[in-house]
């Protein structure tokens, strides 16, 4: 769940959430976990800016000469490949 930290978005569907359960093998719920959309000022620029370290499929942070930034959100990061390109794309992107 640490993932979960630097985005609210599933890396699955895409859909925005603001809450993760974990569940037993029975499917009940032993825990619920509160998760708040990353404060990002688009306005910023420099290494104050708020990225999310890992890609958001595939959560690994390596190959950062692969990894693109939502263009709409400013906050997403994937590696062009997780998102199905067959490399970095020369117009916008978004997640």
């Amino acid at each position: 769940m640490a993932w979960s930290k630097g985005s609210n978005i599933c890396p699955m569907c895409k859909v925005e959430f603001q809450e993760i359960q974990k569940l037993d093998l029975d499917k009940n719920v032993i825990e619920k976990v509160k998760v708040e959309k990353p404060v990002v000022n688009s306005q910023d620029s420099g290494p104050d800016n708020i990225l999310a370290e890992n890609c958001y499929k595939c959560n690994r942070g390596d190959r950062d000469d692969a990894l693109l930034v939502c263009d709409q959100c400013d906050f997403n990061v994937c590696h062009y490949d997780c998102d199905g390109l067959p490399r970095i794309p020369r117009g916008k992107w978004y997640c």
